[in-house]
C-alpha cells in the first residue's frame, strides 16, 4: 500500500493515567471486598472480574447480561 508505515510506539496513545500497576493498597482492597461481600469468595471473584473489565474499558455484552441475571436472582 502506498504510504504505509511501520507502527511506531511513540506515535500511539499508550498512557491514559499517571498511575502504574502495583501492589500498593492491595490489602486494603481485599479487606474492603471481604467486608462488603461478607466473605463470599464467589461474589468477590465476580466483582473483581467486572471491575477489571471496567478498568480496562473492555465491553462484553455477555458480562453485562450475566450481571443483570445475577442481580435478579439475589
Amino acid at each position: 500500500m502506498h504510504g504505509q508505515q511501520e507502527i511506531q510506539a511513540d506515535e500511539l496513545i499508550t498512557k491514559s493515567t499517571s498511575c502504574i500497576p502495583g501492589n500498593q493498597g492491595a490489602s486494603l482492597w481485599q479487606e474492603a471486598l471481604t467486608t462488603f461481600f461478607c466473605g463470599d469468595q464467589a461474589l468477590i471473584n465476580y466483582v473483581q472480574e467486572i471491575v477489571g473489565l471496567v478498568a480496562i474499558g473492555q465491553v462484553y455484552l455477555e458480562a453485562s447480561d450475566y450481571c443483570l441475571r445475577q442481580r435478579e436472582e439475589w
